[in-house]
């Protein structure tokens, strides 16, 4: 057996965070992180659940979408009322990644990673130093889909990687694809929530954790 595998781990530290934001865009010239969700699991249990709502200094242009805020709940008179500032967000976002083995997200490769360096950025930190501890759920569930497996020859962050800026035709790979294959129950009018969101790929990583060796 395995044992050292992340499965039989029950001591692993996980944080898994989702970032919601004003559109697509990779970077905070035009786009900004506005809500965190975050969920710290050790070993199969959730320890605890963070919401994160920052309330950046305004910028002319970088406004959210009406079409983007129906999508993800944003709410500017919230943000006014419960945002903190990035600095103290920062506080707590680094803290619970600090404590991480491991930091987890779907699609954390192709999209949140880049706009949380931009905010470690924004109040002046080193974030580099996040990299060796992701797992992204979305490029680990195409190596499943493909039986494309991890031999631990080559570092994981290159293996992921690999799996994220390939194009995969006909591979299904969405958080909403991941909790129908797993049986998953979810209400599809609160995804796109970050809390939401990141407690139910905590569920679908407690499952597809059995489907991959590392």
């Amino acid at each position: 057996m395995d044992g050292h595998l992340l499965r039989f781990n029950k001591k692993a530290r996980y944080c898994f965070v989702d970032v919601e934001t004003f559109n697509l865009c990779l970077n905070m010239e035009f786009n900004e992180p506005w809500q965190y969700g975050m969920v710290e699991l050790v070993g199969d249990d959730i320890v605890n659940t963070k919401e994160l709502i920052v309330k950046w200094p305004k910028r002319d242009g970088v406004v959210c979408s009406p079409e983007a805020a129906r999508i993800n709940h944003y709410d500017e008179v919230r943000v006014d009322k419960e945002g903190v500032s990035p600095e103290e967000a920062f506080e707590v976002i680094d803290a619970m990644f600090s404590k991480a083995d491991y930091i987890v997200g779907h699609n954390i490769l192709g999209f949140d990673i880049y706009l949380i360096r931009d905010h470690y950025k924004a109040v002046g930190k080193p974030w580099k130093q996040l990299m060796p501890k992701i797992l992204d759920t979305k490029a680990l569930v195409t190596g499943i889909k493909e039986n494309y497996k991890y031999d631990g020859k080559e570092d994981l962050l290159t293996f992921q990687y690999k799996l994220a800026n390939t194009p995969r035709r006909g591979i299904k790979t969405s958080l909403i694809t991941c909790l129908r294959d797993y049986d998953i129950p979810f209400d599809p009018d609160k995804l796109h929530d970050a809390v939401y969101d990141i407690e139910k790929n905590a569920e679908v990583w407690n499952k597809m954790k059995y489907e991959i060796d590392i």
